[in-house]
Order: C-alpha cells, then sequence, then structure tokens
C-alpha cells in the first residue's frame, strides 16, 4: 500500500460507514412499527441522500487515485447534497423527541466543520501547534 492510497483508504472507509449506517437507518424505521410522525420526513430526506453518498464514494476514489487530482467540484456537490440530505433527515427525526435537539444539532454542523477545518488547516504550522 503506497501512501497515497492510505488516506484515501481511510477517509473511503468512513464515508462508506456512514453511507450504510443512513441505509440501516431507512430499514429500522421502514421496519418498524410506524409510532413516530416525523419518521416519514426522515426517510425521505435519509433516501435522498443515498445516491449522493454512493455517488460520492465511487467518484471520490476516480478523482483521487486514478485521475490523481485532490479537488473536484462535483464530487464536492455530491458530498454536499448527500450529506445535507442525511443530516436534514436526522434533524427530522430528532424533531419528534425535541425541536430545541433538532435545531441545536443542524447548528452545531457547521460550528464542528469549522473547528475540524481550522485544526486540520492550521495544525501543521509551527505556531498552532497548540490547536
Amino acid at each position: 500500500m503506497n501512501t497515497s492510497q492510505a488516506p484515501h483508504e481511510r477517509v473511503a472507509k468512513i464515508h462508506g460507514a456512514y453511507t450504510a449506517f443512513i441505509a440501516a437507518a431507512i430499514i429500522s424505521i421502514i421496519s418498524g412499527d410506524g409510532h413516530i410522525k416525523s419518521e416519514d420526513w426522515a426517510i425521505c430526506l435519509w433516501s435522498l441522500s443515498l445516491p449522493w453518498l454512493v455517488s460520492f464514494l465511487l467518484l471520490d476514489y476516480v478523482v483521487r487515485e486514478k485521475q490523481q487530482r485532490p479537488k473536484s467540484v462535483t464530487r464536492g456537490l455530491m458530498a454536499l447534497f448527500g450529506y445535507g440530505f442525511s443530516n436534514l433527515g436526522t434533524s427530522a427525526l430528532l424533531s419528534h423527541y425535541s425541536w430545541l435537539a433538532a435545531i441545536a444539532y443542524l447548528v452545531f454542523i457547521p460550528i464542528c466543520a469549522f473547528y475540524l477545518h481550522e485544526v486540520s488547516a492550521l495544525g501543521h504550522h509551527e505556531s498552532f501547534k497548540e490547536l
């Protein structure tokens, strides 16, 4: 395994596990008794996210490994729609239990993404070693 393939495989496993989690969540809600009133929205949004997430996984390999490009607008849009719809579906399911939790969930996603980006981007600079 070469060094460029190892990070791709690690990221692909994470995205694949998330996609499998969304698929399992859909199956578990469909096979449930239907007592949650917002589960229709969750199923709808999660179902919309699955093709985007799977497409992202397939295109990620082609763009990063075969074409040796670190970035792709199409790949970014697929990730945006896939993760966006799945997070909205999760928030729809949370809204059955608590509107506050559903809103907090949606607010904390960009905050966590911002901190992850900052630590990842700036953490290797000497002046930001304490991040």
